[in-house]
């Protein structure tokens, strides 16, 4: 009677089991690198352009405490601009690095 291990075929599938888990644990491991980059990276942008909306243009905010935002807001727009960026090219090379696993 044959084992398991020793019919023809049934080794590939292991392997081909392994690989799947691999790839499931290096997926894994992308959405948490995304989730602290997100989470480091683009919140703080975002939340300082939010910021804005607390300014409601009455005569409490002078015209320097105006400019001061508004140079705040367009910083922050930069940066975000900046980190989105950088999430495109992470997760780009990351699905590129996954397929290569896939078919290689």
């Amino acid at each position: 009677m044959q084992t398991y291990t020793q019919q023809p075929g049934k080794n590939e599938s292991l392997k081909q089991k392994s690989a799947i888990t691999a790839g499931q644990k290096e997926y894994i491991a992308l959405l948490e690198n995304l989730l602290v980059f997100i989470s480091q990276n683009v919140r703080k942008p975002t939340a300082q352009i939010q910021d804005l909306s607390y300014l409601d243009g009455t005569a409490a905010d002078s015209p320097a405490q105006l400019n001061k935002k508004l140079l705040q807001v367009k910083q922050s727009a930069l940066l975000l601009d900046n980190r989105t960026r950088e999430l495109s090219v992470l997760i780009f090379k990351k699905v590129i690095k996954l397929k290569e696993q896939e078919n290689g």
